[in-house]
């Protein structure tokens, strides 16, 4: 079973020969942190009495809602801007998806904002297209800019399009598909520059269509078989298909007579997103609180792990980390915020969660998922009998240690920690020749920057600051990472996910980096305090190994 087949028979919940033994993927299920603000009171106005699903009627509304509120403001990660731009896919089977009736909502506050404007001033949540998707020149020309050819009197001929945003709905996204590929279509790629933010400039003599700045958000809606037979291997792995955030989402219930929202009701939206589009026309990036940026620490190590992710999976959520940004901008900006607090990180890091399960159903099988779950866990074994032996171990030693699996099994487990920057692989010569020794070392640092798997990154006090930073050992063990700061000193302690509560440094005498800490907390686990390269961080540039006072 190839994996494009696999789409439609996770979803169905086929049965493959080679996964009877195996639980079907679930769909996955709407939690309360997802209800946040007014994304939230649109989920539960849509759902009232109906039979939407919320996360439909609220992913269809945060994708229009972040074209309203414009490209003015931004939150700043690195050398990028961040807005709060969406592409968002609704992804249901035929006749239970309720794609049109999870949309509705969002027209109707749309409208509402619009209603009683002036016809010659522009529409206050921007411009609207429902009409279909055929090529890189009809999008630009939907926002284009004023023409560089002038009339007799020196005026452009073609004034252009003053408001750059532009929300597009394509209710057939396996239209957008099958023209993109088509011989000679330059659409997707004009979707992905769109994505980012760059100008749209189709690069042809006869045709000078250009639209700069644009910002623009699609809502789209398809079902599995038309995801299955439209979205190629290209689309898949070219940064087309991870720019969408995909939602699973169906009718609920059976619901005969479905209640209208009330007129009032949809009025107070459309008056609250007024307020935040006024709100978001000020120019200039947007504050982060030290809560939102520890929440988001412990998502990006996990999300860099992957560890349990099959690979397919992995490259569709490539590009959550910024999505992480731009939902949470969203949430901020609707509340009429100039910084992105911790609750606006945990809304958005939920409708991730949720995201990424709906990417694991309709992308995925149990059997992938299962042998990255088995990768996971011997890939843990892995770690620890390394640690055990002091921190290196040739190869077939290691595979008796950890119970003899196959050459493929140990592959893919070693592959994942070598690209969680966990272990290096090393060869050797082979005494009296032969196919070289392959040894496993563990890394002080990898993939994720200096501070290794168990250290965390300064914080922004602490880089302003220039104070020494102690990253220090867990306490617990684990794959997930949870960041606590204490109150009285800038020092981070990394707990893990499977422990049922995190583990809090004290800020009282020193700490001992050789595996236990001085202050009282509990000895590292893999090593219990006599000292391993984890505990150590061996090799790790600038990091003092005695006690030292904090």
């Amino acid at each position: 079973m190839t994996a494009k087949t696999k789409v439609t028979a996770a979803i169905a919940n086929a049965v493959d020969p080679c996964e009877e033994d195996l639980p079907p993927l679930q769909a996955p299920e709407v939690t309360p942190a997802m209800f946040y603000g007014l994304v939230g009171d649109v989920m539960r106005a849509a759902a009232d009495g109906t039979e939407v699903h919320p996360a439909a009627a609220g992913l269809a509304f945060m994708s229009f809602a972040g074209v309203a509120l414009g490209r003015n403001r931004y939150v700043q990660i690195g050398d990028t801007p961040h807005h709060a731009r969406l592409y968002t896919v609704h992804v249901g089977r035929s006749s239970i998806a309720g794609k049109g009736m999870a949309l509705a909502l969002t027209v109707r506050v749309r409208l509402a904002c619009e209603y009683g404007r002036a016809p010659l001033l522009s529409a206050l949540a921007g411009n609207f297209h429902d009409g279909g998707l055929s090529s890189r020149e009809g999008l630009a020309w939907l926002i284009r800019d004023a023409s560089d050819t002038n009339d007799k009197d020196g005026e452009p001929i073609d004034a252009g399009v003053s408001d750059k945003r532009l929300f597009v709905v394509e209710e057939e996204l396996a239209n957008v598909l099958k023209q993109s590929a088509r011989d000679g279509n330059t659409l997707s790629a004009a979707i992905r520059s769109a994505w980012d933010g760059h100008d749209i400039a189709p690069a042809t003599k006869t045709n000078r269509t250009r639209a700069s700045k644009p910002h623009i958000g699609m809502h789209a809606c398809i079902t599995p078989g038309e995801l299955e037979s439209a979205l190629g291997t290209q689309e898949l792995t070219n940064g087309f298909a991870n720019r969408f955030l995909f939602c699973w989402a169906e009718r609920r219930g059976i619901v005969p007579f479905p209640a209208a929202t009330p007129t009032a009701t949809v009025e107070a939206l459309a008056q609250r997103l007024k307020g935040a589009i006024d709100h978001a026309a000020t120019e200039g990036g947007i504050a982060v609180s030290a809560g939102a940026r520890d929440r988001f620490a412990v998502f990006y190590r996990a999300h860099r792990h992957g560890f349990g992710t099959s690979m397919l999976v992995r490259g569709l959520l490539e590009r959550y980390p910024p999505y992480a940004w731009r939902l949470a901008l969203l949430f901020a900006l609707l509340d009429g915020l100039d910084e992105i607090t911790e609750g606006h990180m945990n809304a958005a890091l939920a409708w991730l969660a949720y995201c990424r399960e709906s990417t694991t159903l309709v992308f995925s099988s149990a059997t992938l998922e299962a042998e990255a779950g088995d990768a996971a866990e011997l890939g843990e074994k892995i770690i620890n009998e390394i640690t055990r032996a002091g921190g290196a171990m040739d190869r077939e030693p290691l595979r008796l240690a950890i119970g003899k699996p196959s050459k493929r099994d140990l592959d893919a487990a070693l592959g994942q920690r070598i690209d969680a920057g966990e272990i290096a692989e090393a060869s050797e010569p082979r005494q009296g020749g032969g196919r070289p020794l392959r040894r496993y070392v563990l890394k002080g640092a990898g993939k994720f920057g200096q501070f290794g798997r168990f250290g965390s990154a300064p914080s922004e006090k602490q880089t302003a600051d220039a104070a020494p930073f102690v990253p220090v050992c867990s306490a617990v063990g684990g794959d997930g990472d949870q960041t606590v700061q204490t109150a009285e000193a800038p020092l981070f302690v990394e707990s893990h996910a499977r422990q049922q509560t995190a583990q809090t440094a004290q800020t009282s005498g020193g700490v001992s980096l050789s595996g236990q800490h001085s202050s009282g907390t509990a000895p590292c686990p893999r090593c219990d305090g006599e000292g391993c390269p984890y505990c150590n961080h061996v090799g790790m540039p600038g990091i003092v190994r005695e006690e030292v006072d904090v």
